[in-house]
């Protein structure tokens, strides 16, 4: 009897032991394969984080990519996937020679599949490495300087998108290409010169709206243009002196900036008032593809002046050194989190600030801010997905805001990890209301570095780099 016992003790110990392994596999396992263009696989391997998939031993016309690897680091898949490479459409074979045209020295197609289903694009837990080799033949438009390089996303009408790839190293001895990358689609090597300037997601419109529905002025800019505020109509003459200016990386897609007033400012002959605490206002309203996003956050803060008027109300008083820019909320209440004044000029006038997202945005005092609050829950705007904003400031030293928005009742879990998977903080950890949220997060004795944010709420699963520069 006790044999018997003993047996079944040892079963159950190796069945545990299995269905743990199992669970480890399911969770840290990537099958990749390379695909001919004729639909047969030259090649399955099963790889665990950590490991490096080698580009090498490919049938033409994948032999081009000989050289190169593809790596998975510690914490960068939470589930079994499978990763497809194959020769892009856009590609062109002819004889022993493959092309991607003008602009592009080389380029691969990565696919991932998850029990059968494509998601595109794919997002990592933690970016992956990939290390293309450099064709020794390079396009003219590409040019031969090897320095130039860079990996990007090629998209579907052949414009590059630099959102979510980094290149980190170039090696003119190896003739290699190293990026991180925090999804997967077509990825091309080209110049990182036409990479920047024919991104898909650098284009903002810039139009501004009367109260009677009609566009006084419709601008197109790209990263790192201004738009100034100047030849304005009445009523929003008031604007006319200030700016606004898209910093490179704080746009990841196209979209358009509706400039109008507010709909609690007064109008009243000549003149248009804001109440007695506020001393200039503008709304400022982000449409994607046609749908209303507010707020709206950017990747990188935004840079926004706006001109001090002449008339000031009496509550704001008259002393430009306590001038200060922030969003106005629907009670009338001040909120400054994720805007920071970072110029009060006298001489020329203006209040200049770095804003991270847009909606009412009002010159007041500081005397009139109520006490800033570090957390905050915003119920009145419930998002359409999950989504996790980039923090701001960033860099920081030594805190930060980070926001993020859940459209329904969840169990939300914030949590920030070293670039190696080291949990250094838990920020949420509790089931949460519909909103947009906010969270300080304070790095206290932390060393500088990049550290990473990931939000997990029901299914979702997204994370941001932030970085902590002391």
């Amino acid at each position: 009897m006790k044999a018997i016992v003993t047996v079944f003790a040892l079963l159950f110990v190796l069945v545990n032991a299995r269905e743990s392994f199992a669970q480890q596999d399911v969770r840290d396992t990537v099958v990749v394969r390379a695909k001919l263009p004729n639909g047969q696989f030259t090649r399955v391997d099963t790889l665990l984080e950590g490991e490096a998939f080698p580009l090498s031993g490919f049938a033409f016309p994948l032999q081009y990519l000989n050289g190169g690897e593809l790596s998975f680091p510690d914490g960068s898949l939470r589930e079994k996937i499978t990763i497809t490479i194959e020769f892009p459409p856009f590609g062109k074979i002819q004889g022993n020679a493959v092309s991607f045209g003008d602009s592009v020295a080389s380029a691969a197609r990565l696919l991932v599949t998850r029990r059968d289903t494509l998601i595109s694009p794919y997002v990592f837990e933690k970016p992956i490495e990939l290390t293309l080799p450099i064709p020794p033949t390079l396009p003219p438009a590409v040019g031969s300087k090897v320095s130039a390089l860079a990996l990007s996303f090629r998209d579907t009408s052949g414009k590059f998108d630099t959102t979510g790839i980094r290149t980190v190293f170039r090696d003119s001895v190896q003739k290699i290409v190293k990026a991180e990358i925090g999804h997967f689609s077509d990825i091309v090597m080209t110049s990182n010169q036409l990479a920047a300037g024919t991104s898909a997601g650098d284009t903002v419109v810039v139009r501004v709206k009367l109260p009677n529905g009609q566009f006084t002025r419709v601008d197109t800019l790209v990263e790192g243009q201004t738009f100034s505020f100047s030849g304005f109509a009445f009523p929003l003459q008031y604007l006319n002196g200030g700016q606004l200016k898209f910093p490179d990386g704080s746009l990841n897609e196209r979209i358009t900036l509706t400039i109008e007033i507010p709909d609690w400012a007064k109008i009243v002959g000549n003149t248009i008032g804001f109440g007695d605490s506020v001393a200039s206002a503008a709304r400022l309203l982000v449409t994607r593809r046609d749908t209303l996003i507010s707020p709206y956050a950017f990747e990188k803060p935004v840079e926004l002046t706006l001109p001090i008027r002449s008339s000031l109300p009496p509550a704001v008083g008259s002393q430009v050194s306590k001038f200060v820019l922030t969003f106005r909320k629907t009670d009338g209440k001040f909120d400054t989190t994720g805007i920071r004044t970072a110029i009060r000029d006298s001489v020329l006038k203006i209040v200049k600030a770095e804003v991270s997202h847009f909606s009412d945005v009002a010159m007041t005092s500081s005397d009139l801010l109520d006490a800033p609050t570090s957390v905050e829950t915003d119920r009145a705007v419930i998002p359409s997905n999950f989504v996790l904003y980039q923090n701001y400031p960033n860099p920081f030293n030594p805190s930060t805001v980070i926001r993020y928005g859940i459209p329904s009742r969840a169990h939300v879990n914030l949590v920030v990890y070293t670039l190696i998977g080291q949990q250094v903080a838990t920020l949420v950890d509790q089931i949460q209301e519909p909103g947009m949220h906010t969270v300080a997060f304070n790095a206290g004795p932390l060393p500088s570095g990049v550290y990473v944010v990931t939000l997990r709420a029901d299914s979702f699963r997204e994370s941001r780099r932030i970085i902590l520069l002391r």
